[in-house]
């Protein structure tokens, strides 16, 4: 697991309502061979705009969870669904 990808994968799904356990992983943190340095520039320019976000989540919470539902290798289980 990439510990840098691993924490900013649950702090993202943390600010949307679901918290896991640092042993459950999202797809693109759990391969033990990634490497920041291997992330495609679609994956790094994904990865800045969440930080971004972040900064702001309550300004920011739907667009947060419209790019979590979109994109499957940051998600732990299914969909954020609405509360």
């Amino acid at each position: 697991m990439h510990p840098i990808l691993d924490v900013l994968c649950h702090d993202f799904a943390s600010v949307l309502g679901n918290e896991y356990t640092y042993y459950n992983s999202s797809p693109i943190s759990s391969d033990t061979t990634m490497n920041v340095k291997n992330l495609s520039s679609d994956q790094l320019i994904l990865m800045d705009n969440i930080s971004e976000l972040m900064k702001n989540v309550d300004n920011n919470f739907y667009e947060l969870k419209d790019l979590y539902n979109k994109n499957k290798p940051l998600q732990f289980s299914s969909y954020i669904k609405e509360k």
